[in-house]
């Protein structure tokens, strides 16, 4: 059906530019986090394990990956079922219930 497909790859668009800005935005987040470390030892005042609690969050590119297409995948899943019943409604009613 072609307003299946039409809504179908308007979802799967949009999901790529978020998915790709999400990315983006995380890289921009993490990297500088990756050589100043986070210090986490206020949330474990009481908490004496003998390690640090600066931490050094990582950037791969089998992570990056994964969210991209991960993202990508889940707005395509959800955007179909709403595309389905889309199709299903006559053009002329959804206009004049506008």
């Amino acid at each position: 059906n072609e307003v299946v497909r039409l809504f179908f790859i308007e979802a799967f668009v949009l999901g790529v530019l978020g998915a790709g800005a999400g990315v983006l935005l995380g890289a921009v987040i993490v990297i500088p986090l990756s050589y100043i470390g986070m210090d986490l030892s206020s949330m474990a005042d009481s908490v004496d394990f003998g390690i640090s609690f600066l931490i050094y969050p990582q950037l791969t590119l089998k992570s990056t990956l994964f969210v991209f297409l991960y993202s990508v995948f889940v707005s395509s899943f959800v955007s179909y079922f709403p595309s389905r019943s889309a199709a299903k409604v006559d053009p002329v009613v959804a206009l004049r219930d506008n």
